[in-house]
């Protein structure tokens, strides 16, 4: 036990401990933007499916609807599949195409 309290009261020991907080924090943040960065891929991509099979532009086709209510059934656990978010998702991808 007085191991333990010598070693914790050592500057060196306490400020690779220091360090190592600071790699697990700068690690976890990398992951997180790159996660993000996927997931705006990936709705990118969506949109860009939307616009190229032109489901959305029959007008009370319930498109969005469907769309949204099948990809919440298939993925339950998933959040932002929102007949809003998807019409967002097309009209960010249109905007550009046109």
């Amino acid at each position: 036990m007085t191991q333990d309290i010598t070693l914790s009261q050592n500057k060196e020991y306490r400020n690779w401990v220091k360090e190592l907080k600071q790699r697990y924090l700068s690690a976890r943040l990398k992951a997180s933007v790159d996660a993000n960065r996927t997931l705006l891929e990936y709705y990118w991509s969506l949109g860009r499916d939307i616009a190229d099979k032109q489901y959305a532009n029959t007008y009370g086709s319930g498109f969005y609807k469907t769309l949204s209510h099948d990809l919440r059934s298939e993925m339950p656990e998933e959040k932002g599949f929102s007949e809003t978010n998807l019409k967002y998702m097309y009209i960010s991808i249109a905007f550009i195409l046109n």
